[in-house]
């Protein structure tokens, strides 16, 4: 009996071959020990094309919690970005536990340039995981609520250590995102769960579900210069 292989799946093995020869070198870049620090544990595990990802905060509103991540290294990376899913239920304004995807900046194909590495990108999700960042949340109901809840507490924090910080909830966000809006919104979304809940579960389909992003925010800590270089992390 013989097999034949299309050639258009050819090209998708061959694809997937450099991505994952491209991450076995990433691997090897020394700087990867840096990311595990005295502000954040980092475990990095590798299964074939998929790197998973510990990461656990030593500071911060998240400290002592476990964010577990999959970055899948299969489609066309470094020309693409990993696709990146969250396997741990813990919420944070930055991850949208209903289609179980983490929004980082960074990673945005818009943003995404092939010169990034592994390194590039562990470094991002640490930043974004330890110190909210509020230009990129998904608009989903919990997320806005727990970014509205978290920027005033963080906004209050920085008011009694200086008086500017470079932190100031956006006007839109407080037109647009006061409780009444929300509890309505609530509504809408819980109509909605019932029909969107059977699709969830199936990871091929989470990107399909993306919801919009919005800019709650300006945050020095998260905004690239004109080099898309990563910010600095908070002292």
């Amino acid at each position: 009996m013989q097999f034949f292989i299309s050639k258009s799946q050819q090209e998708k093995n061959q694809i997937a071959q450099q991505s994952l020869k491209r991450l076995t070198n990433d691997l090897l870049d020394e700087k990867l020990q840096e990311l595990n620090d005295n502000i954040c544990q980092v475990q990095i595990t590798l299964n074939g094309q998929k790197l998973y990802l510990l990461i656990s905060p030593k500071i911060g509103s998240f400290i002592y919690n476990n964010y577990q991540f999959q970055l899948d290294f299969s489609t066309n990376y470094p020309y693409s970005p990993p696709i990146i899913y969250v396997e741990s239920n813990i919420p944070h304004p930055n991850i949208d536990l209903k289609n179980h995807q983490v929004y980082v900046k960074f990673l945005d194909p818009t943003v995404w340039k092939p010169i990034y590495g592994l390194y590039d990108i562990i470094q991002a999700i640490k930043q974004t995981i330890l110190y909210i960042d509020y230009t990129y949340i998904p608009n989903d109901i919990q997320c806005i609520k727990s970014a509205q809840r978290m920027g005033q507490l963080d906004h209050s924090t920085d008011e009694e250590e200086s008086d500017d910080k470079g932190f100031e909830l956006s006007e839109n966000f407080k037109r647009n995102f006061e409780l009444p809006t929300l509890s309505r919104i609530s509504v809408e979304n819980e109509q909605s769960d019932d029909t969107e809940e059977e699709n969830l579960d199936d990871p091929s389909e989470r990107s399909g579900q993306e919801p919009a992003i919005i800019n709650l925010t300006k945050n020095t800590r998260h905004i690239l210069d004109d080099k898309n270089t990563l910010p600095k992390p908070k002292k």
